[in-house]
């Protein structure tokens, strides 16, 4: 999947902010002509016919950019929405997502059939993810229900929102910087973690089209639905703290400790609280 990157000059009222000459000139690495009107701006090197990376500016969430570039008919299977920092991103159970400038804040567009995947599609992204920062050299495993986990810190996180016709996967990853302990919330699982830029030079758009090109690859094996490809396992070897002591914290009830065994195959934890496995459909654990 090779992608194509297109800045937006012009923004949007109300949807994004304009991309202007100070991003073009530190972030982007070129000034466009003066005399270059159009709304989008290619990257160096962009073109072809893979999927499209759409940059903007400041925004709400990267998730309203999304919605109002499908209305406009600019947002197809594959694309991506790519925002410089959002003012009111979002995480999990609606918390706040820190969004400065530099880090990753994108919303990916996936086919509607992978909505048969239910529960496990967050964690199906998040080993694409893992698989594609692998290749990077970069190793990281799939915190459950929904994020990746750099050396015992939270390095990012995957939101889905879906609709009888669209998936959009909203991708959160610390690339340059990560929350303080006192900007997370108060009963917080683990501390965060960011690459700090160390394994790259990359900027945050050229890191994702990296990513693009190697997750998308991973999710159109699930397409294919290969009869010899189990998701399940595929996605249990990769989860953090397997075979581990964690605590758990369901949605409701005391928090308690018990042994990480794997996944149901509809998405669920499978756990051992003293000698009885359980299931947990919601909630989130941490170290024990």
């Amino acid at each position: 999947m090779c992608s194509s990157v297109l800045f937006w000059r012009s923004g949007a009222p109300g949807v994004a902010d304009p991309l202007d000459a100070a991003f073009f000139r530190d972030w982007a690495g070129f000034v466009p002509s003066p005399e270059e009107r159009e709304d989008w701006v290619a990257a160096d090197g962009s073109g072809g016919e893979g999927p499209v990376i759409r940059v903007c500016g400041d925004c709400s969430s990267a998730f309203d950019v999304a919605h109002w570039l499908e209305k406009e008919g600019l947002l197809q299977d594959w694309d991506s929405v790519l925002a410089l920092s959002q003012r009111a991103g979002v995480g999990q159970y609606g918390r706040t997502w820190i969004s400065p400038p530099g880090n990753l804040h994108a919303v990916w567009k996936l086919p509607v059939s992978l909505l048969e995947r239910g529960s496990l599609l967050p964690l199906m992204v998040g080993a694409a993810l893992a698989l594609a920062l692998e290749a990077r050299g970069i190793r990281v495993a799939v915190k459950w229900p929904n994020d990746l986990v750099l050396e015992d810190g939270k390095l990012g996180g995957i939101l889905i929102r879906s609709g009888p016709d669209r998936i959009f996967a909203g991708i959160g990853m610390n690339l340059v910087a990560a929350p303080l302990v006192h900007e997370l919330r108060e009963n917080a699982s683990i501390c965060a973690r960011s690459l700090n830029q160390r394994q790259s030079d990359d900027v945050f758009f050229l890191f994702w089209k990296d990513m693009v090109q190697h997750a998308g690859k991973f999710l159109a094996k699930m397409l294919e639905k290969i009869p010899d490809y189990d998701v399940v396992p595929a996605l249990t070897q990769r989860l953090w703290r397997k075979d581990r002591p964690v605590r758990v914290y369901p949605s409701e009830g005391a928090a308690f400790s018990a042994v990480l065994l794997g996944l149901a195959g509809d998405g669920a934890l499978r756990l051992l609280s003293g000698k009885k496995e359980i299931l947990l459909y919601s909630g989130s654990i941490g170290s024990a």
